[in-house]
């Protein structure tokens, strides 16, 4: 897992052993999927893992070298599971066997377990009872969508980094660019383009309770769907509270004294001044 679809190795597995294509290059968005039905995998390759052991790498302006980011396991899989686990178990099947999930059933998802298989890459197993995957435990992409220019992340930033909200351990190889952001001389998209190769992650901003995955749901949800699932606002509502308009035309900080109240008033349980 996180291999590169140039790996030898990886090469030598899926064309070899499964007779299979290896995807050589990606554009930059979506998966390409590699299955072997027979042998009971699916393979799924993208140049868009967010995690650091994973920056993407590119090979021309539009294309990049994919990584092999999940594998997905059905019921003809031959090799023996782990924990005792087994194609087709109940969620109360798999409650008795490995107790309670890490992220409980709602009206939309279901219960799913989470258990580490190699703590040195990040690999781990994902259970419910559709299909196990082995996946990177990579972080959440909190890029707002259509930020080509970087004004919206830093934005994010630059608030995040006067708030203390930041995880500045991400960023210790640009503590001196961080300062100036902090000290109001350079605008958070600098910042975003020299340290973010990969974008803007949840795992950026600390790990207060329930903060990174709120961060989450304000800068990726679509605002016309905040209220239907129980948002009280997005990062495009606030924009518009503070701009009468959903995007923004910079992210210079004579813009950002008029969104510094608004975030707060957002972030309100986390915040202090």
């Amino acid at each position: 897992m996180g291999r590169r679809a140039d790996d030898p190795e990886l090469l030598r597995f899926i064309t070899g052993d499964l007779r299979r294509k290896v995807p050589d290059s990606m554009t930059a968005s979506g998966s390409k999927y590699v299955v072997n039905k027979r042998r009971g995998v699916e393979f799924v390759f993208t140049h868009q893992i967010c995690h650091e052991k994973c920056p993407p790498v590119r090979i021309s302006k539009t294309r990049f070298v994919p990584y092999l980011g999940t594998v997905w396991l059905n019921e003809n899989l031959k090799e023996e599971f782990p924990l005792g686990l087994r194609i087709g178990m109940t969620t109360s099947e798999i409650r008795g066997l490995l107790g309670p999930p890490d992220r409980e059933e709602t009206a939309n998802l279901q219960a799913t377990w989470r258990r580490v298989l190699d703590p040195e890459r990040d690999v781990i197993l994902i259970i419910d009872e559709g299909p196990y995957s082995i996946t990177i435990d990579e972080a959440l992409d909190v890029t707002p969508f259509g930020d080509a220019k970087c004004w919206m992340s830093g934005a994010m930033l630059a608030w995040a980094a006067l708030r203390g909200l930041l995880n500045e351990s991400k960023f210790v190889d640009h503590g001196e660019l961080l300062a100036e952001v902090r000290r109001r001389e350079r605008p958070g998209s600098e910042l975003v383009r020299a340290a973010l190769p990969g974008g803007l992650w949840d795992t950026h901003f600390k790990d207060e309770p329930g903060l990174r995955r709120f961060v989450h749901g304000w800068a990726c949800t679509p605002a016309s769907w905040a209220r239907k699932i129980g948002l009280q606002s997005t990062i495009r509502n606030d924009v518009e509270k503070a701009l009468g308009t959903q995007e923004l035309a910079g992210d210079d900080w004579v813009t950002l004294s008029k969104l510094i109240p608004v975030f707060d008033t957002t972030f309100a349980k986390w915040v202090s001044k």
